[in-house]
């Protein structure tokens, strides 16, 4: 008896899961009304890691090239998650401007203009140091939170 009520239990849930994922995929997505600071924290560190990785590599080097890679498809693909997630939110709109300048700086570098990215990851970290101010009690993400920006120039 105990086994039979088992695979009955079973079977409901899988079938209301599946249900589930397809009343997701069907419905529309009406976004999230609110980010909370540890996900507006993690956005701003996937979008400037690569960056700042690649800025501390030698110029036109294998390595940099890569972060600079990873760079730009990492701001791809955290556009993509923020608009899918978030609607009118001005942190996430303000966010998604961060990353469509990180995403330009490296393929500012990627076209060999290494000082143009250096440039602009200056003005990123401030972006980022005024967005902190104001939505996140001034808490910065870590790949920007020790960066030297006077040794960037």
């Amino acid at each position: 008896m105990k086994r039979y009520l088992l695979i009955v239990v079973s079977i409901l849930m899988l079938s209301a899961c599946s249900e589930s994922e397809a009343l997701e995929v069907e419905g529309t997505n009406t976004g999230l009304d609110e980010m909370t600071d540890i996900a507006a924290l993690n956005y701003l560190e996937q979008v400037t890691y690569r960056l700042v990785e690649a800025v501390k590599e030698e110029d036109g080097s294998f390595d940099q090239r890569s972060a600079l890679d990873a760079a730009v498809k990492r701001s791809d693909t955290m556009i993509a998650e923020i608009e899918e997630k978030y609607l009118d939110l001005s942190i996430a709109e303000e966010i998604t401007e961060i990353a469509n300048e990180s995403k330009e700086a490296a393929e500012t570098a990627l076209a060999g203009d290494y000082n143009s990215m250096k440039n602009k990851l200056i003005i990123i970290n401030q972006d980022v140091n005024d967005l902190s101010g104001v939505y996140l009690d001034g808490e910065m993400p870590p790949s920007l939170k020790f960066l030297d920006t006077t040794n960037l120039k």
